[in-house]
Formats: structure tokens, sequence, C-alpha cells
């Protein structure tokens, strides 16, 4: 494992508790709208990290190793564009939201999310890591 995938494994830990117990507390309660929105640029920052890091990583090497195109297809398919649908989420919604709604859209969230995680740390992480070794490799062959 990379410093780089350790770090957001435990950073996808925290999400991942955050978002299980917004779910758990509930959009209709303000505990469970505060620990969702007290904790969005949590979100976001770790959304956008992993997507200029590990995605645009898988992408600009995929050409070199072209076993990585399950990973690619998993960025391409399902990752990408999850981003972008939690920060609408958060720009539509704040604290205050309450409705049929908000529940509706933060289920949606909590499903993209759970699915995003799962992905990321069974396959693209894995591929990341692929190729951290790879170049530590050329860098060894080099010197």
């Amino acid at each position: 494992m990379s410093n780089t995938t350790d770090e957001l494994r435990y950073e996808n830990h925290h999400i991942t508790k955050i978002i299980n117990d917004a779910k758990r507390f509930s959009m209709r309660t303000l505990l469970g709208r505060q620990t969702l929105f007290d904790n969005k640029f949590v979100i976001l920052s770790h959304l956008k990290k992993e997507d200029k890091k590990i995605h645009t990583t898988l992408l600009n090497e995929v050409k070199y190793h072209p076993d990585l195109k399950e990973c690619i297809d998993i960025v391409q398919n399902e990752v990408e564009g999850i981003t972008n649908y939690v920060t609408e989420f958060f720009l539509k919604y704040n604290l205050s939201s309450v409705s049929k709604e908000l529940n509706d859209d933060f289920e949606i969230i909590y499903n993209k999310l759970t699915n995003r995680i799962e992905n990321e740390e069974n396959k693209l992480y894995l591929g990341y890591e692929a190729i951290e070794e790879i170049e530590e490799k050329l860098k060894k062959m080099i010197l």
C-alpha cells in the first residue's frame, strides 16, 4: 500500500461513518442534517482529492498499462460524475432544509458514495498502487 491510498482509505472510513450516522439519524432530524452538513467540506475535499490524484493518474496511465482497462472502465462508468452530483446536492440543500426531496436525494448520495468507496478500495486503489510500484522499480533501475 502507498501513503496516498492509506490516507484515502482512512478518509473513506471517516466519510463512511459520517454518512452512516447521518442515515441513522435521518435527514428529518436536525442531528442527521448536522452530521452531514457540518462535514460537507470533509466529503467534498476528499472526493476532489481522489479525482485529482487517483482517477487522473489511472486515466493518464492506461496507455502505458493496458491491464488497467478495467479500472478505467470503473472510473468512467461508475465513479465519474459523483463528485459533481454530491457538490450539486450540497449547493441545493443546507442545514435548514427539510423536505421529502432532501430525504430522497440523500438516499441517492448515500448509495453513490457507498458504491464509490467500495469500487475505489477494491479496484481503483489497487490499480493506482500497481502504477506506483512499477514507477518505483523504474526509478531504482535508473539510479
